[in-house]
């Protein structure tokens, strides 16, 4: 338990540094830099909630008081949340995305936020088991294997529709993907053999970590400065033109 929550803190200070880094600058509105804000946040949140969680088996609180119930089921939510959103930003990279058309996008965006409402309330409502044999601290049960499954079904799934759409994706963006894939791998390894040490906050924040090194973010100051320039370079032709046509007048 002890190196589960090192890690996590760890990780939570890469995290941290991305976020501030990310969050407060000016980024191009787009679903690729929309995703990676919410990706950051939700990274966050799962790291300090399992932390709580982590910190509340090391005092030996009862694990099924309402507090550790409650936290367990909002870390499942939001370990859920970020699955669907990374899935959702890997299916905005490919060609498939690109064509459609606004009105098919509104509809496609309502299948997928049916999808996750129905994942959120089955976490929510499905029971869920808190083990602590003295060796290994997990949860399981129902609602963890919902979102077990749920999780793979649509990585597998944005796998699958950006391995078809590649040569249209560039490479880097691929990255994070490969990497999550071999993490999830890793991660149901550990549950089987080990499964005191937790690595879904991991895999999901190491992720978000990639991502920043692979996302199109255009820097805005460079941005302005062209557009201030796109500017004056057009108000300079038009002042000559002015000049050579009241010139041209005179002649």
């Amino acid at each position: 338990m002890y190196i589960s929550i090192a890690m996590i803190i760890v990780t939570m200070l890469f995290i941290s540094v991305i976020s501030i880094v990310y969050l407060p600058k000016d980024k191009v509105v787009s679903s690729e830099t929309t995703s990676y804000k919410y990706l950051a946040i939700l990274s966050l949140v799962n790291l300090l909630l399992e932390l709580l969680l982590c910190t509340n088996i090391v005092l030996n609180i009862n694990l099924y008081s309402f507090l550790n119930l409650f936290l367990n089921k909002i870390f499942l939510i939001t370990l859920f949340l970020w699955y669907m959103i990374f899935a959702y930003y890997l299916f905005s990279l490919t060609f498939l995305y690109v064509k459609l058309k606004e009105k098919k996008i509104k509809k496609v965006n309502k299948v997928f936020a049916i999808f996750v409402i129905i994942g959120c309330l089955l976490i929510t409502f499905l029971p869920i088991m808190l083990v602590d044999d003295g060796k290994y601290a997990y949860s399981s049960g129902p609602a963890v294997n919902v979102l077990i499954s749920m999780n793979l079904i649509v990585v597998i799934a944005a796998f699958i529709i950006v391995i078809k759409d590649l040569k249209y994706i560039s490479k880097k963006k691929i990255i994070p993907l490969i990497t999550l894939m071999l993490l999830m791998g890793i991660v149901a390894i550990f549950r089987i053999t080990n499964p005191g040490i937790l690595l879904n906050s991991f895999s999901t924040a190491f992720t978000t970590f990639l991502m920043y090194f692979t996302i199109e973010n255009p820097d805005m100051k460079v941005l302005n400065e062209l557009y201030k320039n796109k500017t004056i370079m057009e108000q300079t032709y038009d002042d000559k033109a002015n000049f050579l046509f009241e010139a041209a007048q005179e002649i």
